[in-house]
């Protein structure tokens, strides 16, 4: 367990993995996670991911087997995931996305993160952006404040935008959730932050706000603070438990490795995955000399699950 600097300088202890909660339109769309096909279907949390990108495709599912051509079309979506908490990804069958290349610079931001309409991971400045046609904006993390800067759909693939602070005024907004304790994160940046909490440095535009606890799913609001406010107001969300279990999984061997869902989850044994959606999962567990693999471990609702992986010295 690392500790991390949160902007402010707290100190929390984290783990290495997080989930994702996967929803499409249409719905009961089969999963495809990092390029390999689950047997899960749209909406459905999946927890137990290592912390970075993963890539996220859906397709429709075929009981006749006769693979007819579909008539929806789904692009993969790259997703950020968390240590500790569930992001939202959603992903639309109906709507085909334009998105075009574009450069991100400025004389005061040199060397700043940024993200674009509010999605991890973030980009270093000056540096390149993919945003979509009309709407996009671009959150930039300076000074321990969050810039919002709308791009103009005048900005053509391969053309550079220019973008500097303002002398705008700052405001805070206060973030409630129901349970409380919940992770909170501005423009895609984690702010270090659990709910009930007061977030500092907003700029007028628009922001997207994540509030997010294992065993819920995330609530997401994207806002838009108008020029010359004195506050962002307050966010209040509750949020919906989802059916889930724990999976504790411990070896003969101190720090073997954990995998799950075919990959290397960030985590070793022994450790406990919190708001597992239930159900049955394999996990392979692997160390310098040996590996084992669990099939059909089953995740019960409100229950602890525990595996001791029996790995030879």
């Amino acid at each position: 367990v690392l500790p991390t600097q949160a902007p402010g300088g707290a100190q929390i202890a984290k783990n290495h993995s997080g989930g994702l909660y996967i929803d499409s339109y249409p719905p009961d769309m089969t999963i495809i996670l990092d390029n390999k096909k689950q047997i899960w279907k749209t909406p459905r949390v999946i927890y137990g991911l290592r912390e970075g990108l993963h890539t996220i495709n859906i397709e429709e599912s075929d009981p006749s087997g006769k693979k007819e051509e579909s008539s929806y079309r789904f692009e993969p979506r790259q997703a950020w995931v968390y240590p500790d908490a569930i992001a939202p990804v959603s992903l639309d069958g109906l709507t085909t996305r334009r998105w075009k290349t574009i450069r991100i610079d400025s004389e005061a931001y040199v060397g700043a993160k940024f993200t674009v309409n509010g999605f991890y991971p973030a980009g270093t400045i000056p540096g390149d952006a993919e945003v979509e046609g009309t709407k996009s904006w671009v959150t930039v993390l300076w000074k321990e404040t969050y810039r919002s800067h709308a791009i103009s759909p005048r900005v053509e693939s391969g053309e550079t935008c220019m973008i500097e602070p303002g002398g705008e005024n700052l405001v805070s907004i206060s973030i409630r959730s129901s349970p409380e304790g919940a992770g909170v994160f501005v423009d895609g940046f984690p702010t270090g932050k659990v709910t009930p909490c007061r977030v500092d440095g907003l700029s007028p535009g628009q922001h997207r706000i994540l509030v997010s606890k294992p065993g819920y799913l995330p609530a997401e609001e994207v806002i838009s603070i108008p020029e010359g406010a004195r506050t962002g107001g307050t966010i209040t969300c509750t949020l919906r438990e989802y059916v889930s279990g724990d999976l504790l999984i411990e070896s003969t061997i101190p720090d073997a490795k954990i995998y799950l869902y075919g990959r290397y989850t960030g985590e070793k044994v022994p450790h406990t995955f919190s708001g597992m959606s239930i159900g049955t999962y394999d996990v392979r567990v692997v160390s310098e000399g040996d590996s084992k693999t669990i099939w059909d471990v089953l995740v019960t609702p409100g229950e602890t699950t525990i595996y001791r992986v029996v790995l030879k010295e």
